[in-house]
């Protein structure tokens, strides 16, 4: 009985200790590979199953033809982020502050991927 609350107060130190532990541990995880303009594309090893790049598994490969395949499919990705957005939130007819901020985020992605495109071919 004596040692009750010594036991308590030890027990609740490492619960505590635990849990600033768990907290400050970060659960997000950069995975991917950077090269050319900074973008993170999908790894090429998936829980140790291969994930080919289209270029290098035919045995040819051109860092040039790589680039454009990967700006297509950014472009791609862009319009069909923004046509989502847009029937979402004009369907209710008034367009908040937030959502006029996220709608012209994504115009200006949609411009920068059509100017990439555009200037580099």
């Amino acid at each position: 009985m004596k040692y009750t609350k010594k036991i308590g107060l030890f027990v609740s130190a490492i619960v505590l200790g635990l849990v600033f532990t768990a907290v400050s541990t970060s659960a997000q995880v950069r995975v991917g590979v950077q090269f050319g303009r900074g973008y993170y594309h999908r790894p090429r090893f998936v829980e140790r199953v291969y994930v080919p790049d289209p270029f290098r598994s035919n045995g040819y490969y051109s860092n040039r033809h790589s680039e454009r395949y990967y700006d297509r499919e950014s472009l791609q990705t862009a319009k069909r982020r923004l046509s989502k957005d847009e029937e979402k939130y004009t369907a209710d007819g008034y367009i908040t502050p937030k959502e006029q901020k996220k709608l012209d985020s994504d115009y200006y992605k949609l411009n920068r991927d059509r100017n990439r495109l555009r200037n580099d071919w």
